[in-house]
Order: C-alpha cells, then sequence, then structure tokens
C-alpha cells in the first residue's frame, strides 16, 4: 500500500510538471507554484527511501523545466579572455572599469588595463588609500577611484592625482557612477546617493547635493547604475528606480523563477536596451528589457556560470554585444 502511494505521488508530480508547462505561457506565477508542489512531492518520495531512482529523475526534470520557463544559458566553459594571475598571483580584482573604448580591472591598489586579450601590467593607484569602487568619467576622459577613507584619484594621461570639491572632502560610500561632468556616490549610512558636479573654472568639484529627495530608504543598496534614471539594487534583490531624485513607479514584469541569493552589482548605460544584475552567490547574471512605454523592466533571460569562481563585476559592450565578466583572478567573455 505505501509503495502504491508513492507511486501515485510520483504520477501526480508528472502531471504538474506538463501543467506548468502550459500554464508558463499566460501566467508564470502559477507555473511557479505547481512547481513549487512538485518539487516538495517528489522530494518526498526520494527522503523515502523508496523510488530514489525514479524520484531523481523527476527532481532534475523540475529543474530543467524551471531553467526552460526562465531562459536559462548555461555557461560551463567560459571564454578567459585574460588571466590577471599571469600579472599578480595573488590579485584580488574588485571591478571592471571603462571609459571610452578603453577596459580596466581594478583591485584595491593596483590598476590593470585590458588591450585586446592582453593584460598590461599594473599600475599602482595609491600607496596608501583603499579603493572600494570606480567609474568611467566620459566628461574628463578619465578614470576615478573611491576610497575606503572617502578620497578621491583620478587617473588621467597616465597620471594618478587626488581630486578635491567645494567641500574640502568628499562623502563616503560603498559604489560610484557618474553622468554628464557629475559624479555620484551611494552612502548607505546616510541612506542618500550624493550628487557632485565637475567645474572645469576651478579644477574641482562642487558642494555634495542629495540626489534622492523623497527620503526612500536605500541603507541597504549594494549597488547603483545610471542611463538618466537611476536604478537602485537593494540587497533583497529589488530594484527601486529613480527620476529627478523621486522613486518612480516601477515594476518588474515576469520575474525569474529563483530569487536573488546575493545581488550585488546592477548595471546599464544609456546605450543598452537592458539591465544586467549579476548574482554573486549563484554565479549568474539576470537581463532585463527596459520596457520603452511603460518604463517597466521585463525579465528575459540569465546567464548561469557553472564551476566558475565567485563572479565579482560585468561590462557590456553595446557594439560587439559581447558581456565581459569579472571573477577573482580572470576577465570571462560571452557573446549575447
Amino acid at each position: 500500500q505505501e509503495l502504491q502511494r508513492l507511486d501515485q505521488i510520483l504520477t501526480t508530480v508528472q502531471n504538474k510538471i506538463a501543467d506548468a508547462e502550459n500554464k508558463s505561457a499566460y501566467d508564470k506565477e502559477k507555473a511557479k507554484d505547481i512547481l513549487d508542489k512538485a518539487y516538495l512531492d517528489a522530494k518526498s518520495v526520494l527522503d523515502s527511501g523508496y523510488y530514489r531512482d525514479k524520484a531523481t529523475i523527476y527532481l532534475l526534470q523540475i529543474e530543467d523545466t524551471r531553467d526552460k520557463l526562465d531562459n536559462v544559458k548555461r555557461i560551463d566553459k567560459p571564454k578567459v579572455l585574460a588571466d590577471l594571475a599571469t600579472k599578480r598571483p595573488d590579485v584580488n580584482a574588485l571591478g571592471l572599469v571603462v571609459y571610452g573604448d578603453r577596459v580596466f580591472v581594478y583591485e584595491y591598489n593596483a590598476l590593470y588595463e585590458l588591450v585586446l586579450d592582453q593584460i598590461q601590467d599594473p599600475l599602482t593607484i595609491d600607496k596608501t588609500e583603499t579603493v572600494i569602487a570606480a567609474a568611467g568619467f566620459d566628461d574628463r576622459k578619465s578614470l576615478i577611484f573611491l576610497t575606503k577613507t572617502g578620497k578621491l584619484i583620478e587617473f588621467k594621461d597616465g597620471t594618478m592625482s587626488f581630486m578635491d570639491s567645494d567641500d574640502g572632502a568628499f562623502r563616503k560610500g560603498s559604489a560610484l557612477s557618474t553622468w554628464g561632468n557629475k559624479i555620484y556616490i551611494l552612502d548607505n549610512a546616510a541612506s542618500q546617493i550624493w550628487k557632485y558636479t565637475y567645474k572645469g573654472s576651478s579644477n574641482k568639484f562642487g558642494p555634495s547635493e542629495g540626489y534622492v529627495v523623497d527620503k526612500t530608504y536605500i541603507s541597504k543598496a549594494s549597488d547603483f547604475a545610471i542611463d538618466s534614471n537611476v536604478y537602485v539594487l537593494q540587497n533583497n534583490g529589488d530594484i527601486l528606480k529613480f527620476y529627478g531624485g523621486t522613486n518612480a513607479k516601477f515594476y518588474i514584469n515576469n520575474p525569474p523563477f529563483n530569487a536573488f541569493k546575493d545581488p550585488k552589482v546592477i548595471y546599464t548605460t544609456e546605450k543598452l536596451d537592458h539591465v544586467y544584475v549579476l548574482d554573486a552567490k549563484d554565479s549568474r547574471i539576470l537581463v532585463f528589457q527596459k520596457d520603452s512605454k511603460t518604463g517597466n523592466l521585463i525579465y528575459v533571460t540569465q546567464y548561469l556560470f557553472e564551476n566558475s569562481d565567485e563572479l565579482r563585476d560585468l561590462y557590456v559592450n553595446p557594439d560587439s554585444k559581447k558581456m565581459y565578466v569579472l571573477t577573482k583572478s580572470k576577465v570571462l567573455e560571452v557573446g549575447l
């Protein structure tokens, strides 16, 4: 009787998988619920000790169905464009940073330029400061680095130099971005994004201005990106969208089945039609299309890097349609 009961459960699991595939075309949330229940049923049979092989097959089938409905692209052997360990064996890369058509990798005190598929010898950013974030500053054709102590260092024409503001200092923060002649610093402690405008006449930045004007809570933000709108990635995976400093009405349509576990990076530019979110713990990058009519984001696909080290950062070239992904020591290349 017990064997018959377990066999009947597996039969219902098979039916639920088929039902989820049918419903996914018009009700993804319902399909998700059905697959979740099918998973629990198949797991209960597996844990019983009977029909283990059959239950395992169904569990794998449920995983494959989730991948199919989420349009998951599994990448088991990505192209290694460059290996930074050839320049420094103990390298601990933090991020990718770009200005113009030049691509760089940085760590806490060193900067590496990527020329084609070759990593150049590292340049020292500063001997005493610890870099935590960086951004390309196209307005000055330079790179800027935010340090742990709240200082800004600029790399321009082969030279590193400290930058100044009318405040005499910069706010401390965890992430950095630029837009036109302005830089933006994410300050979790103050639940604010500080804006500084560069003044060419005095060769320094003006005073800090709070960008978020509606008191939206962003102290748990992991990162942010700008494409005229400002997208803020919260550490629970929520994405907020600001325009003119105000939190805009905003939705994510067709959300993926698997929630974010460790969302670290959000990336987009005004030249891209998509927003990319890096989930470090699962080694995956989720892609959302910008809906020009509604202003919402629509989930479209995700890239899952199997057997890969922890992902640290990403950059998408809008012309070549290639995505560059950074690990602790390697730059990976993926065609989109």
